[in-house]
């Protein structure tokens, strides 16, 4: 191997790291474009509250049969609706 192919491997080395290095300086990770506010919470739906008080029921009245289960769950729902909770 002369030196002139060794230098020329070496540049062409060089010029992919070089090419890769801009590349990934571009790359950017906190992007500006959007508002640093945070969103406005979802409003809170009937669907959303059974699901809710489905999953908070879940943990203590596993052994409750499912009509009273989804008794405490309507009443859950009805406490979150109005506020109340």
């Amino acid at each position: 191997m002369s030196y002139s192919s060794f230098a020329r491997t070496n540049v062409a080395h060089f010029g992919l790291l070089l090419i890769a290095a801009v590349i990934l300086a571009s790359c950017t990770t906190n992007r500006t474009d959007t508002p640093t506010a945070q969103a406005a919470p979802e409003p809170l739906t009937q669907s959303k509250a059974a699901e809710q008080c489905w999953m908070e029921t879940g943990h203590g009245a596993k052994s409750l049969p499912l009509d009273k289960r989804s008794k405490v769950v309507d009443q859950c729902v009805k406490d979150k609706m109005s506020g109340a909770k």
